[in-house]
């Protein structure tokens, strides 16, 4: 389909097509110095997007929130009070896992490495 985002990943068809059409577009860019500035040519994405891109959030959510279905679908965790389960938490570039044991937190370690690397 395309570098990176493996078909087993929990994305829908619809976000599928929109990250890699996002990905096929070539981007024209103005650099600046102290003589003035160039106008590139088209610049071909390879892989992933440019930082400060708006679509830097959106792509970030769609991505967390597949990462998300992953770590609940293998029961990951720790249950708070025997009603509310967190398996993590993300803030910025911070992300925590939480687990009510060692074994269990090598798993979700696991899920977000294999998780991470595929994208």
């Amino acid at each position: 389909m395309f570098p990176g985002i493996k078909r087993d990943l929990p994305l829908c068809p619809t976000i599928r097509q929109l990250v890699q059409a996002l990905m096929e577009l070539k981007a024209k860019m103005w650099l600046y110095n102290t003589k003035g500035h160039v106008r590139t040519g088209k610049v071909v994405i390879k892989w992933g997007i440019f930082q400060g891109d708006s679509l830097s959030l959106l792509l970030l959510c769609l991505t967390l929130t597949s990462l998300t279905t992953m770590l609940n679908k293998q029961g990951a965790g720790y249950e708070v009070k025997e009603k509310n389960k967190v398996s993590h938490l993300c803030y910025m570039d911070d992300f925590k896992l939480f687990s009510r044991d060692k074994t269990k937190l090598q798993k979700e370690m696991t899920t977000v490495k294999t998780f991470t690397n595929d994208i």
